[in-house]
C-alpha cells in the first residue's frame, strides 16, 4: 500500500530481499520503461512500469517444500486487502485476465489493486487508471 513511485517500489523490493533483475540480458525484456526485481530465492518477481506508473508482483503460492498449502505471502497480502480495503469490481486486463480488485483508502498508489491466481502463482497488479 506504500508504493506510489519508482523509488517507493525499489524500497519495498530491496527491504524484502529482492535483487535487481537485468532485463538487458533476458529474452523477457519488454521495453525500457520496465524495472524488474526477483526475490533472492527466486520464488517471486516484481515489475514496475514507468510509463504507466503501475507495478506487479508474481509470487509462488508454495511452501519451502514446493507444496501448495498453508498461508503463502500472496495469500497473506490478499487477506489483508480483503480485511482493510473495499471490493471494487472484476477488472479484465489488456491481455484478457480477470482480477478481483479492491479500493484501499489508505493506500498511496493510484487506482485499484487486483489479485488473481494462475497455476501455482499468485499475481498482484496495480491498475492506476481505475
Amino acid at each position: 500500500m506504500s508504493i506510489n513511485s519508482l523509488d517507493a517500489f525499489k524500497k519495498v523490493c530491496i527491504e524484502n530481499n529482492y535483487e535487481p533483475y537485468d532485463l538487458e540480458d533476458s529474452l523477457k525484456k519488454v521495453n525500457d520503461n520496465q524495472v524488474a526485481f526477483i526475490s533472492s530465492n527466486e520464488t517471486s518477481a516484481a515489475n514496475y512500469f514507468q510509463d504507466t506508473q503501475s507495478f506487479s508482483f508474481m509470487i509462488y503460492r508454495t511452501n519451502a517444500f514446493g507444496i501448495i498449502g498453508g498461508m503463502s505471502i500472496y495469500d497473506s497480502i490478499l487477506e489483508e486487502a480483503k480485511e482493510n480495503c473495499e471490493y471494487y469490481k472484476i477488472i479484465t486486463s489488456e491481455n484478457g485476465n480477470d482480477y478481483v480488485s479492491y479500493s484501499c483508502s489508505e493506500s498511496l498508489y493510484k487506482g485499484k489493486i487486483g489479485f488473481r491466481v494462475e497455476d501455482k502463482m499468485g499475481i498482484i497488479w496495480n491498475f492506476p487508471n481505475e
